[in-house]
């Protein structure tokens, strides 16, 4: 399963906190988002929300670097397993 790459509304509504990023920098994170998780909108959101966010302080500890990574990390971990047939 796959969905559309977030808007920048759906993320400002989602993310309010982060208000003062600007769109640029917002559009950039949500294109990057998509491929890094593409099986749901909240997902896609919390992806972009960390790469606007982090500063790469965190060297090897990717997605715990930020608290959006975190979060991710445990949606993830409730989502069903992905089996690829090759």
């Amino acid at each position: 399963m796959s969905v559309s790459k977030p808007t920048i509304g759906e993320f400002r509504k989602a993310f309010p906190e982060l208000g003062t990023l600007e769109d640029a920098a917002v559009q950039r994170a949500l294109d990057g988002s998509i491929q890094l998780h593409a099986r749901t909108t909240r997902g896609a959101l919390l992806a972009a929300a960390h790469l606007a966010t982090d500063d790469g302080s965190k060297e090897g500890q990717f997605w715990s670097a930020t608290k959006y990574g975190r979060q991710l990390e445990e949606l993830e971990k409730r989502l069903p397993p992905v089996f690829l047939v090759v």
